[in-house]
Parts: structure tokens; C-alpha cells; sequence
């Protein structure tokens, strides 16, 4: 029986494992578990045993910079232990590449047993276990995968288009080299490609030097890999993706050069000391990748404040990264509530002096801010630092069950969500606003507009200085007004010339009146009212 069909059956489960693994091991990082991990990876030493574990669970570089990425947004975790993290999730891929050295049919067969009953009990169903059950049945078909790909390796060796892959691979180190890179960006995976490998070289179709040179080239293909995926990002997003090819180049600046010497002058270095602690080809190469991957992580370590710098200069944070993260909020101040609150207040603060910018595309150009925002810019990134304010009242609240001054904690949570349903009401009003002020006749939609931000930057002004005077002169301007909004709907109404701008207009003052509601509703406080500032 030919091995081709084994062989490529091989390769679909082997596939379809690694996606399995990887997406559902993503989809368990969920917002709790990565708030979790933030707060974990800020004590010394934890980080880069949060990056293997990732690395190991993930089985993709790619994966775990995105989660990691995830994390740097949010705020929840700093450049520094981002990038250890990262330097460390590359060593914990190879978990995969050295259990792949192991009798993977029978683990792959008892796996399937226990995962068969798992589905039996209903456990793929229960949300808390969905996720890992089709992940270890990823593991278990990859297992299998590879298991098929062995067998048929064994029945290819001869065949005229495996000595010429052999013979195209071993004309030069280059070749070699080239060849792992090329298909690690194709898999997205170093680890993949020398799983995928090992075959080979226990079959003796691959030496074990040209195996290795692969291994290395794949390695820095994984990087390249992750780089083109992220060109669409910039900022400090960017740099991570940067840092991972920096890492993997910086390794293989250092390992490829120590082959090359080890071939020609016989100097017993990496492939030696595989050979001293294993008879075994394949689990030699296996060694090979977790010797390179920690030297990666362990460069990264040596050279982390050079290379910090560098990828600062070459992509510097963004103006909506430094927006979209908490100012005056850090986690020390959680066990102290009256701390917490007084900081809280200053987040407020800064967030309702970004409300009047939500109007600036609706405005004349010489109206406008001169740092204004596209729209969806601006409101990503209030609502982010809403979205962490919220989540900081929540763990003041379950950290201090005894605190006495608990109604303070539940009156700035009604604010702050009074905030981000007037965020919401602002962002819908401009979108529809804009095409009703800007290079238009419509002199009563400018006024709307007009009228909105003034109340705006009434707000922000109050915030900052709790003015009694202005208080009471917001909440006369803000006071029920529904007849005369009736009027003015129905005169923006007739001077509509179409259906669509017609429904524009009814869309926009009724945004219009929830917004002037929600300003009301916000209770600002006045000077007497406003806590000292926490030093």
C-alpha cells in the first residue's frame, strides 16, 4: 500500500489539531483570566513563567502576542514584563515538540478514550469546560496526525521527489535555512515545522545538520511571521510584534554561526551536546529548538533596555494608546476606598473633558479642536478608560466589604454609567449631526450642535472646578424643555428637502434631548461637594 495516503491524512489531522489547540486555548483567555495574568505578571519572576505557560497552552507565538498585545492595551500589563513574556511563551512551545519525540500513537489513543468520555458526560457543552475538551481533542488528533505521518515516512524513503527535496535542502546551509523560514511563515509555527520535521530525520531521509539549519530558519521565519501579520498596527502593538523578530534573529545571530563552526572545524558545541544527552535523532532535534528558544529568551533578557529603545524609536506609542488608558487609577489604591473614590473622580473628570471633542466633526473646520479625533478614535477611547474605571469601582467594592462609606462607591457607579450611556448617546449624535451642520443651510441643525457642545464644555469646566454658580446655571439650561423641542423638531422637520435627511434630522433631536437628559442626570458636584485631590 502506497504511504501517501497516510502521510496526508497525517498532515490534515496534524492541522487540524494545531487550530483546535489554538483557538480554543485563545478563547479561555478570557477578559477575567487576562485581567488575572495583568495583575500576576507585575510581581518579580512571575512574568516569564506566565509567557512558557502561555506558550505551552497556546502553541503559537502568534497567539500569545496577540493575547499579550490584549493586555498592553487595556492597560493591564507594562512594555517590560510584555516583552518577557513574549521572550518566555517561545520556550513554552516546545513542550509540544518534545512530548512529539515520545509514542504519540498510544498517548493519542488513550487521549481520544478520555476525551470521548468527557463528550459522553457533556463536558464539550458546559461552558466551563467547552474550550478545553476541543482543545485536548486537538492535541489528541495532532498526536495521531504525526503518528501517520512516521509510519508513512518509513515507506517513502527512495521515492525520486524525496531525494530531490533532500538534495535541494542539503546544497548549502543557506538553502536550508531559507527552506525553514519559508515554511514557518507559511504554518505560522516553528514549533509546527520542526514537529513536522522529525520524521524525517528519524527515518534518515533529513541529516541531522541540514535538520537542524531548518530549525533555526524556521525560528526566524515564526518572527517574520508574526511581523506581517501586524503591519496593519502601529504603536507599542507594533513593538511587540517587532520584538519577537528581533528576538528570534538576534538567536539565530548567535546559533547559526556556532553550527557552521561546529561542521568545519568539528568544535563540539549545540548538535554535540544533543548528542551527549540523547542516543535518540529526533529527540536531539527536539533539544535543538528548546536550546535556541531559551537562548532567544535569554538574549532578550541581556539586551531588554537597547532593544526597548529601539522599538520605542521605531514605533512610538499612539495619542489613542496614551487616551485609552486609566490616568489616575492604580491598583495600591484599591484597599484604601476613600483613596479609590478621590481618583476615580479625577478619571471622571478627565473623561467628561473629552465630551465637547465628540462634536468636533460636526463643526465647522475653524470650529474645530486643533488635536481633534475621527469620531470612532475618540470613542474607542473613552469608553475603554470608562470600561477600566467600572472594573476598578467593582474590585474597590469586593476588596473593602466592610467599608461604611459603600453608598459613595454606588453613587460614583451610577455616575460613571450615566457617563458612558451619554458617551453612547454623543457618538450616535455626531454621526447623524454631521451631515446636518457641515456645508449645509440647515441653520437650525448647526444650532443643535452648537448648543450641545456649549452645555459640553459647561460640564467639563464644572468638573474641573465645581463651580456653584455654572452648577446652577447647567441645570437651568438643562431643564425640561419637550415643548420647545416639539417646535424645533417640527421647524428642523419642514426644512428637511428629502425623506432621508428628513429622518435624519427626527433621529438627531431626539438624540439631542436624550443627551441634555443625561447631562442632568449627571449630578456633577459642586466646589463644595469636590474631595481633595489624593497626593
Amino acid at each position: 500500500m502506497s504511504a501517501a495516503p497516510s502521510i496526508i491524512a497525517g498532515f490534515g489531522l496534524f492541522f487540524v489539531g494545531i487550530r483546535l489547540i489554538g483557538d480554543h486555548m485563545q478563547q479561555m483567555a478570557t477578559r477575567r483570566v487576562r485581567q488575572y495574568l495583568g495583575k500576576a505578571m507585575l510581581r518579580p519572576g512571575v512574568a516569564p513563567l506566565a509567557g512558557f505557560g502561555l506558550g505551552a497552552l497556546v502553541q503559537s507565538t502568534t497567539g500569545v502576542t496577540f493575547i499579550v498585545m490584549s493586555l498592553l492595551a487595556s492597560g493591564l500589563l507594562a512594555m517590560a514584563p510584555a516583552m518577557s513574556v513574549l521572550a518566555w511563551s517561545n520556550v513554552g512551545t516546545s513542550v509540544l515538540v518534545v512530548l512529539s519525540t515520545f509514542n504519540l500513537k498510544t498517548m493519542a489513543l488513550y487521549l481520544l478514550g478520555l476525551i470521548g468520555l468527557s463528550y459522553f458526560q457533556g463536558y464539550d457543552k458546559a461552558p466551563r469546560t467547552k474550550h478545553l475538551v476541543t482543545a485536548a481533542l486537538g492535541v489528541a488528533l495532532l498526536f495521531l496526525g504525526l503518528s501517520l505521518v512516521k509510519d508513512g515516512v518509513e515507506g517513502v524513503r527512495g521515492d525520486p521527489w524525496v531525494e530531490e527535496f533532500v538534495l535541494f535542502a542539503g546544497e548549502s546551509g543557506t538553502i536550508a535555512l531559507l527552506v525553514g523560514l519559508v515554511l514557518a511563515v507559511a504554518a505560522q509555527s516553528s514549533a509546527t515545522v520542526t514537529i513536522l520535521g522529525l520524521p524525517l530525520v528519524s527515518a534518515g531521509i533529513l541529516d541531522e545538520p541540514q535538520m537542524i539549519l531548518i530549525v533555526y530558519g524556521a525560528s526566524v521565519g515564526s518572527g517574520l511571521g508574526v511581523m506581517l501579520l501586524s503591519s496593519n498596527l502601529d504603536g507599542t502593538a507594533r513593538q511587540l510584534a517587532l520584538f519577537q523578530s528581533c528576538l528570534k534573529l538576534l538567536a539565530a545571530a548567535v546559533f547559526v554561526p556556532l553550527h557552521l563552526i561546529e561542521q568545519a572545524w568539528h568544535v563540539p558545541l549545540v548538535q554535540a551536546g544533543a548528542q551527549a544527552l540523547s542516543s535518540s535523532s529526533d529527540t536531539r532535534i527536539a533539544l535543538v529548538y528548546v536550546l535556541f528558544q531559551i537562548g532567544a529568551a535569554l538574549l532578550g533578557w541581556i539586551f531588554r533596555a537597547p532593544l526597548a529603545r529601539m522599538l520605542a524609536a521605531l514605533s512610538p506609542p499612539t495619542e489613542q494608546e496614551t487616551l485609552m488608558r486609566p490616568q489616575f487609577l492604580f491598583d495600591e489604591a484599591i484597599g484604601d476606598p476613600d483613596t479609590a473614590l478621590a481618583l476615580v473622580d479625577r478619571e471622571q473628570a478627565r473623561l467628561l473633558s473629552f465630551l465637547p471633542a465628540y462634536l468636533d466633526g460636526a463643526r465647522p473646520e475653524s470650529e474645530r479642536s486643533a488635536d481633534a479625533l475621527p469620531l470612532a478614535t475618540r470613542h474607542g477611547a473613552s469608553t475603554a478608560v470608562a470600561d477600566e474605571t467600572d472594573i476598578f469601582l467593582s474590585e474597590v467594592l469586593a476588596a473593602n466589604p466592610g467599608y461604611d462609606g459603600v453608598d459613595r462607591v454606588f453613587e460614583a457607579r451610577s455616575r460613571l454609567h450615566t457617563l458612558q450611556s451619554l458617551q453612547t448617546c454623543l457618538h450616535d449624535f455626531a454621526r447623524h449631526a454631521t451631515g446636518l451642520s457641515v456645508g449645509s443651510d440647515h441653520s437650525l441643525g448647526t444650532s443643535l450642535v452648537e448648543s450641545l457642545h456649549l452645555l459640553l464644555t459647561m460640564v467639563a469646566e464644572i468638573s474641573q472646578t465645581g463651580d456653584s454658580v455654572d452648577r446652577a446655571l447647567l441645570d437651568e439650561l438643562t431643564s425640561d424643555r419637550s415643548d420647545m423641542m416639539d417646535g424645533i423638531r417640527k421647524q428642523l422637520l419642514g426644512e428637511a428637502s428629502t425623506a432621508s435627511v428628513r429622518e435624519a434630522f427626527l433621529v438627531a433631536t431626539m438624540l439631542f434631548e436624550r443627551a441634555v437628559w443625561l447631562v442632568r442626570e449627571l449630578r456633577l458636584a459642586t466646589a463644595e461637594d469636590v474631595a481633595e485631590p489624593a497626593r
